[in-house]
């Protein structure tokens, strides 16, 4: 009997001891997970369903002058509503426009007329929020349009970065294009050095129309500082192209995304001690 019972205890051990053994951790190994650093960036390229895209487009008097067989804004729009075509609906698509507005720039008081000055810098309108399936959409309200007014680059890009993209948005891509530089007293390109040391799901591609020094100076230090390209169009041929790879350019951005874990396994005895005797058995 007290053999019986010794025999017992020994399989009761030897079960536990087995199943011990057997369980995901040992069987597996302890992870030795390594501590995510919260502060460090690591870069992805991410899908056009993670990307709002704005355009930006100038509608200041001066995109009246022609470029070959027709005036600047028609080459435009004509190359906006090619890339439109093409582009399927997956991605979020807006029209913000500057130079356009329903205030009146030149008013009169009791010492005659004056332009005014507020009217004309802040003439920069959202006629399209960001979405899905807004492609004719903007092809449509791009026709109506009539170049006038001024060229108020650094509130637009304001406006954009505050109030037109998702706030969850992960890439918010903006195609700036425009035939001149700030002419409302701003300087857009120091606007976006600051922005881009606090932000940094931003990207500007900049298109500029026969523009002068002055202006590529001003909108190619735009482009760079938001890690975008500057394209310059200096003849009808070049709409289509440049606008295409303005639109096409996929930004690759900075998000918080941990390291990829390699676990290091902690081997195990491949056997049971209990006192003095150990008992073996095969993997």
């Amino acid at each position: 009997m007290k053999k019986i019972a010794i025999l017992l205890f020994l399989i009761f051990i030897f079960t536990v001891s087995i199943n011990k053994v057997f369980s995901y951790e040992n069987f597996n190994g302890r992870y030795n997970y390594s501590e995510y650093d919260s502060n460090t960036n690591y870069s992805a390229n991410l899908s056009n369903k993670d990307e709002e895209v704005l355009f930006i487009v100038d509608f200041s008097a001066s995109m009246n002058k022609r470029i070959g067989y027709a005036p600047k804004a028609y080459h435009a729009i004509d190359a906006i509503r090619s890339i439109l075509e093409d582009a399927g609906h997956s991605t979020k698509i807006g029209l913000r426009v500057f130079g356009i507005s329903d205030k009146p720039y030149v008013e009169m008081d009791r010492d005659g007329y004056y332009y005014n000055k507020a009217n004309i810098c802040s003439a920069s309108s959202l006629l399209l929020p960001v979405a899905r399936y807004n492609n004719q959409n903007i092809s449509d309200r791009l026709s109506t349009l009539t170049p006038q007014g001024a060229t108020p680059i650094g509130y637009s890009l304001r406006q954009a970065v505050q109030n037109d993209f998702s706030p969850n948005a992960a890439l918010k891509h903006i195609i700036l294009i425009t035939d001149g530089s700030e002419n409302c007293g701003d300087d857009p390109c120091l606007y976006i050095k600051r922005l881009m040391q606090l932000r940094n799901d931003i990207r500007i591609d900049v298109i500029g129309i026969t523009v002068n020094e002055n202006a590529y100076s001003q909108l190619n230090c735009i482009a760079s500082a938001a890690k975008g390209n500057y394209y310059s169009v200096n003849d009808p041929d070049d709409f289509n192209v440049k606008f295409k790879q303005a639109f096409n350019a996929r930004p690759t951005i900075k998000i918080q995304t941990p390291p990829v874990i390699t676990p290091s396994i902690v081997k195990q005895n491949n056997g049971i001690k209990y006192k003095n005797f150990v008992f073996e058995f095969d993997n």
